[in-house]
This record gives structure tokens, C-alpha cells and sequence, in this order.
């Protein structure tokens, strides 16, 4: 093989060695196919066989399927090198993906208990209001019920709710008995729960709250309906429902106790 046709990569036939080099004087060493191959695009395995046979003064012949093979395995060892990571690769991807969770996670738990509690003090604005409508439309006494029995009164409408914090409980005109017309939709747990009692409040047919141990005629003014709260968080931990002029309902968020 002629030493132009390693230069200039055009063949891989065989041709009689000329004497001079009408291109130049001929590369020197056996890197000199390296270089020429490197030029040419050749592959790496038909580089080493052009150097050792300008070595030992073989003419190099290439079949079809040793070309064939070559560039398969060519295309394979490409392939690998495209979709293939280091293992420094996957320690460094694992390592910054711990990292990230381990700030995730208490953030993300936090998150899920603060919409929780502001699920929970939803739901007491909700009952309250429904208490108040409902009195007003059945023209009844309704009542959102308390979780302690002594602050739900002792007549019909405070035994029918229990202990059922949440609940609304209805009383209609001329009627001996009371039933639960709004079961508690408070989901509480370990994590989020009420602080303190709640203030059981009735409502009139004018749709005006009292306390349900207080007289009638006087608006609940107390302040404080509930506290929904949850232990686990450190700040922004308690939603506080309270009670104006009989009718304003309003929610505050706070940091306190939890008990």
C-alpha cells in the first residue's frame, strides 16, 4: 500500500511501492498511519494494521466482512459510550438526591399538616354557618355542638350532641326531641387536634348566636368559638375560630401551646 493512500485515505487496495514520492517524502516511523488514519476517519483497529504492516513491509488487504466487523464494533463501542455513567457519576446524582430530600421532606411535612389545620378550621366555619342557615330557614333552635357535655347543656339539643364537637344539632318548633342534622367532619388525630373546649353556640330563628348555657338574648361575644392545633409544627401551629356580634365568624393563624 502506497504511503499516499495512507495519507489521503482514498483506498484500501494494494499498489506497487514507489521508489520516490511524487506527494513528499514519505512519513517516517510507524505513527505515521496513526496520523493518516486519524485524517481519513478510519477506525482505530485499521490504523494498527497499516502500522504493522508499514513495520514489517506487508500490503494490507481488507476484506468485506473484517470492514464489516470493524465498524460494528465501532458503532457498538460509540453507542456504549453514549448511554453508559461512571460509577463517580451515579454516587455524585445519589449523593445530591439525598441532599435534596432531606430539605424536601420536613418542608413538605410541614406543608401537608398546615393545610390540614386550615381543613379542620374550615370545616368549624362551615358547621357554624350551616347551625346559623338552618335556624333561620326551619325557623328552629340548631346548635353547633361542643366536645365537652357541660358546656353542650343538659335539654334535648345538648344531649343530642354528645360529645360530638363539630356537629350541628337542630331542635324544631314544638318538637321534644332533637337529631343531628350535620355530622363532625373534623379529622383529628395525634397531629392535629382541638386545644381546649369548645364553645357550644345556639342559634335562633333570627339567626343571632348565644353560648348554649348563656341566656339567649345576648349575642355571643366570647371571642374564641375553637382552636384547632397541632403539635408538630413549631410556629403557625394553632387556627383560632372566633365569634363577634353573634354572626361574624373569623380565623386567625397563631403560634402557642398545643394541649
Amino acid at each position: 500500500m502506497t504511503w499516499s493512500g495512507l495519507w489521503h485515505g482514498t483506498s484500501l487496495s494494494p499498489s506497487p511501492v514507489r521508489t520516490g514520492n511524487a506527494w513528499g517524502t514519505p512519513p517516517i516511523g510507524p505513527i505515521a498511519p496513526f496520523v493518516a488514519g486519524r485524517l481519513a476517519g478510519r477506525p482505530l483497529e485499521w490504523m494498527m494494521q497499516v502500522a504493522s504492516s508499514a513495520s514489517t513491509g506487508a500490503t494490507v488487504v481488507l476484506g468485506k466482512q473484517q470492514i464489516m466487523r470493524i465498524q460494528f464494533v465501532s458503532r457498538l463501542r460509540a453507542r456504549c459510550r453514549a448511554c453508559g455513567f461512571t460509577l463517580v457519576e451515579l454516587m455524585v446524582t445519589l449523593a445530591i438526591a439525598a441532599i435534596l430530600a432531606m430539605i424536601a421532606v420536613p418542608s413538605f411535612r410541614n406543608l401537608i399538616l398546615s393545610n390540614r389545620l386550615t381543613t379542620s378550621a374550615n370545616a368549624i366555619v362551615d358547621a357554624l354557618n350551616t347551625a346559623r342557615m338552618d335556624a333561620i330557614k326551619l325557623n328552629a333552635t340548631t346548635q353547633f355542638c361542643s366536645n365537652i357535655p357541660a358546656s353542650n347543656n343538659t335539654d334535648p339539643l345538648g344531649a343530642a350532641c354528645g360529645t360530638s364537637a363539630g356537629a350541628v344539632a337542630a331542635l324544631p318548633q314544638g318538637a321534644t326531641s332533637a337529631g343531628v342534622v350535620r355530622a363532625s367532619s373534623l379529622n383529628l388525630d395525634s397531629q392535629i387536634k382541638l386545644s381546649g373546649t369548645v364553645i357550644a353556640i345556639r342559634f335562633s330563628g333570627q339567626g343571632f348566636g348565644y353560648a348554649a348555657t348563656g341566656n339567649s338574648s345576648t349575642p355571643y361575644s366570647g371571642g374564641t368559638v375553637a382552636i384547632v392545633c397541632s403539635p408538630v409544627l413549631s410556629s403557625n401551629n394553632r387556627r383560632v375560630v372566633s365569634m363577634t356580634g353573634g354572626s361574624i365568624i373569623t380565623t386567625t393563624t397563631t403560634t402557642g401551646s398545643c394541649q
